[in-house]
């Protein structure tokens, strides 16, 4: 699999160029500041946040680069021993975002004591998404890579082969292909890294990386309600698949369940429902019956499925959850339904539903 990012080019050269800087200390240490440059440029020309780049992002040129370069260094100024923790990065870029107005993308830090396989899913994970990806390397036992040592760049793309994965990155006007696993091996303790962007508007709680909620974002959530503030939990799940997964052992002051169906107090009671139709539910529970397609029927207290597929497996093993119990519908109002199969299915099904039914697919095998 391959995939690369629509970069862009400045006169001829990928990307910027931190050799052009006319400032001494930003010529010697400000490749942190252009790695930042970068990626608000890209953001600019290919995401339309034209507030993030002061420039004419249509027409690119060096000096331009170099003027914004001087308006990044005082976000991400060089020092002595460089910009070498990710929290540097991050703290500088997140005030230089704060200012220019961005209110929906976030970063996050990536340390480069994960392994390297972890590292192969972060980086896929976000160019897929759309995301270039900061690199941080501080020191390597080889020397071929003696021009990325104590260096920040940018990787915009990834192929994966068959001894591993090859990530495309720009530095110093010039694009390179090196492979993660020997770039990422660097033969020392002290690490660099990678940083992240997330859209603060679908940031979710529960990584399905890691299986788990960070423990600073914990201790906000205890912090926020120290200082007197209520916290709900916004969700797709219902409140049986909460009790399985790390989020139980946080006390929320509400839930919004099902996208909305169903809203439960800090108790879990219900204090807001809204079921389907009878017409909807009889039209449910005559496919469930039928048994052509697994499906689950979601109640207020219970979920259940009619069979197990594969597909069924393989949908709730992507969202960290277990597998519905097999049982029979009992007459009690439905609030949502789930079936697993891929895309070209759908059409089928659409035609055994009421006109007003919409699917909506959450992965290759699920649709509620």
């Amino acid at each position: 699999m391959k995939r690369q990012l629509d970069y862009f080019t400045i006169d001829g050269a990928v990307g910027g160029n931190q050799e052009w800087f006319r400032n001494v200390v930003m010529y010697i240490g400000g490749c942190a500041a252009a790695t930042a440059c970068d990626c608000c440029i890209y953001f600019a020309l290919r995401r339309g946040m034209l507030h993030l780049y002061p420039g004419d992002v249509r027409h690119l040129t060096k000096e331009d680069y170099i003027v914004f370069s001087q308006q990044m260094k005082p976000y991400i100024r060089p020092r002595v021993g460089g910009v070498k923790e990710l929290s540097m990065f991050t703290d500088g870029f997140g005030r230089y975002l704060a200012d220019a107005g961005e209110q929906e993308l976030a970063l996050t830090a990536f340390s480069g004591e994960h392994t390297v396989d972890e590292a192969v899913v972060f980086i896929r994970e976000q160019i897929n998404a759309g995301y270039p990806v900061p690199y941080l390397m501080l020191k390597h036992k080889k020397s071929r890579y003696r021009d990325f040592v104590w260096h920040w760049f940018l990787c915009y793309g990834y192929e994966e082969r068959s001894d591993g994965m090859y990530i495309t990155v720009a530095t110093y006007g010039e694009r390179y292909v090196l492979p993660l696993r020997d770039l990422w091996d660097t033969g020392y303790g002290e690490k660099g890294g990678l940083i992240g962007f997330v859209n603060k508007i679908e940031r979710k709680l529960l990584s399905h990386r890691t299986k788990q909620i960070p423990q600073d974002t914990k201790r906000v959530l205890r912090e926020l309600q120290k200082n007197g503030i209520k916290i709900f939990m916004a969700t797709g799940r219902h409140s049986t698949e909460l009790s399985r997964l790390p989020v139980n052992g946080i006390e929320f002051d509400g839930y919004i369940t099902l996208n909305g169906q169903l809203c439960l107090d800090k108790k879990r009671q219900i204090i807001f429902g809204k079921p389907f139709s009878k017409e909807i539910t009889r039209k449910l529970v005559t496919i469930f019956k039928n048994k052509e397609f697994p499906l689950a029927l979601v109640e207020a207290e219970k979920i259940y499925i009619n069979f197990v597929n594969d597909a069924v497996c393989k949908a709730q093993e992507s969202i960290s959850t277990p597998i519905p119990d097999i049982s029979i519908y009992d007459g009690r109002n439905v609030y949502q339904a789930t079936t697993f199969f891929e895309k070209n299915e759908e059409a089928r099904l659409q035609n055994y539903l009421p006109k007003e039914c919409r699917l909506v697919r959450w992965c290759r095998y699920g649709v509620d």
